[in-house]
């Protein structure tokens, strides 16, 4: 499913000669290392030790992470840039993070999932990463996380993310559906091949020139990403997990790392 098809002109001029492609998805394996920089070593002990109680005790778990670059310093693709958008990416993760709050978060009104589950927040860098935002209980954040370890220990519910191709293919790894929150480059293409899949649905970073004197772009996006969270885990949320799961499937008969050593010792001609 997310192998891409070459097209007939390009498949003809590859087998002319003599090429070939072999996809073999993420190359994750079963003990995959992670390094998280500014998350020490007390720190991932205490954050893995919340996340095994919170799965001992059947509660899910979310995770949301909106990159390095949108909450990094590039001028033109970070925290205070847009990246010719109607938000920078400083309003851009506030909205995600207040609608994943207002939705998941203990306090919530008309609860997603019960018991409430633990939401997992990497926040990147900034110093002002949630200015004036509360943050509910069953809530942890952190700077950095790591990310795959995280990803095979609690196979999130949902995976709230900005759809970049590392963080899209960790996840449907495991078979977790999807919100994305596309910032820029190919992060909207995976959005979409991810609502074409059937494994979550995405949610475009508003245009340039949307703002006026009747509309708050933030909270219009932030309803928009609310509505999606609660679609995802709403009545058609078995729906959603179960084309993630057969995707999950499909990438580990892809192989991954096995089947690419595979593929290089034949192509180096190593029995």
């Amino acid at each position: 499913m997310l192998a891409d098809t070459l097209n007939e002109r390009d498949a003809k001029f590859y087998d002319s000669i003599g090429k070939q492609f072999e996809f073999v998805g993420p190359l994750l394996g079963q003990t995959q290392a992670t390094v998280a920089a500014s998350l020490s070593s007390e720190e991932s002990a205490d954050l893995f030790k919340q996340v095994k109680k919170a799965t001992a005790s059947n509660r899910s778990v979310v995770y949301v992470s909106m990159g390095t670059v949108v909450t990094g310093d590039h001028p033109e693709f970070g925290w205070n840039g847009n990246s010719g958008s109607g938000l920078t990416g400083r309003q851009l993760c506030h909205a995600v993070y207040r609608a994943v709050f207002a939705e998941l978060g203990s306090g919530a009104t008309t609860p997603l999932l019960s018991p409430p589950p633990l939401v997992v927040v990497s926040l990147g860098q900034q110093e002002d990463a949630l200015a004036g935002i509360p943050v509910p209980d069953n809530t942890i954040c952190c700077k950095s996380v790591p990310q795959v370890e995280l990803f095979q220990l609690s196979k999130p519910a949902l995976v709230v993310t900005n759809g970049g191709q590392n963080s899209f293919m960790e996840a449907m790894s495991v078979g977790s559906p999807l919100v994305v929150c596309p910032g820029f480059g190919d992060q909207p293409s995976n959005a979409a091949r991810a609502q074409k899949l059937g494994v979550g649905l995405k949610v475009d970073r508003p245009k340039a020139g949307c703002e006026s004197d009747s509309v708050d772009v933030e909270a219009d996006y932030q309803a928009k990403v609310s509505d999606a969270v609660k679609e995802v885990l709403g009545a058609a949320k078995q729906e959603y997990r179960e084309r993630a799961q057969t995707v999950a499937e499909e990438l580990e008969q892809a192989g991954g790392v096995s089947r690419a050593f595979q593929i290089l010792c034949k192509a180096a001609g190593i029995n």
